[in-house]
């Protein structure tokens, strides 16, 4: 689920800067959308990969369950924000 909705992130972050219908704050972001596409879906694949499998491998423990829970929380708020600005248009 992290990564589906992590992977939709990239995607409508993507669309919207390049129509010239949002900003990007984040550094890091602004570094990976300035890659071509693919690149960058490439890339963010890889950074979901490194944050969140360890978490998913070791899924038992208390911790990796609030990593879980926090990286799910903040991609749900991510998406509402886009559904915001998109429903602005």
């Amino acid at each position: 689920m992290i990564f589906v909705l992590s992977t939709m992130d990239y995607v409508i972050t993507y669309i919207g800067i390049r129509q010239g219908l949002i900003e990007e704050a984040n550094p890091l972001m602004i570094w990976l959308l300035s890659l071509p596409f693919i690149w960058g879906v490439c890339v963010r694949t890889a950074m979901i990969c490194v944050l969140f499998l360890p978490l998913h491998i070791l899924k038992e423990r208390t911790l990796s369950k609030i990593g879980i829970k926090v990286g799910l929380i903040a991609n749900i708020c991510v998406m509402f924000l886009h559904f915001y600005w998109i429903s602005k248009i």
